[in-house]
């Protein structure tokens, strides 16, 4: 256990300290379908509340869609580029849209991000322990480190 815990002080480290060197990049966390783009909403989501903890600028709406119950802002795909940011992480659950489908998507496919290529996945499922968060951290981290900054203002 300490050593999971250790890990995830760690991961949680390398996190902030990123935050510090990169203070301009902008990320944004969404799921899809195929009639709309899913901006998550970060109070109702606690990972990545922490993730603001820890100093990472997240792009998101002022408040949720109601309908949805809170959690996310439903943004029909028309209006896609409502929310700027350099990095997106996306769903990465089966039942979320496919990055290869949401392409086919104009208006995604104009986002900074979408061009420069800085998609990653956002493992949504709850991870119960300190060795799951770190894992996720951890490569949240080494994902963010090669980002670029520079996309949106």
């Amino acid at each position: 256990m300490a050593e999971a815990r250790n890990r995830f002080d760690a991961a949680s480290a390398a996190l902030r300290t990123l935050a510090a060197e990169k203070p301009d990049l902008k990320i944004m966390i969404v799921t899809a379908t195929p009639d709309a783009l899913y901006v998550a909403y970060l109070p109702d989501h606690p990972d990545i509340e922490y993730w603001g903890e820890l100093g990472l600028d997240i792009v998101y709406p002022e408040e949720p869609t109601e309908s949805e119950g809170g959690f996310w802002e439903v943004v029909s795909w028309e209006n896609a580029d409502r929310y700027q940011a350099d990095v997106i992480l996306v769903d990465a659950r089966a039942q979320s849209m496919k990055i290869e489908e949401m392409a086919k998507k104009p208006t995604w496919a104009k986002l900074p991000a979408v061009q420069a290529g800085q998609l990653y996945p956002w493992h949504a499922a709850e991870r119960y322990s300190y060795l799951g968060y770190a894992k996720v951290m951890e490569e949240l981290k080494a994902n963010l480190g090669k980002a670029r900054d520079d996309l949106v203002k």
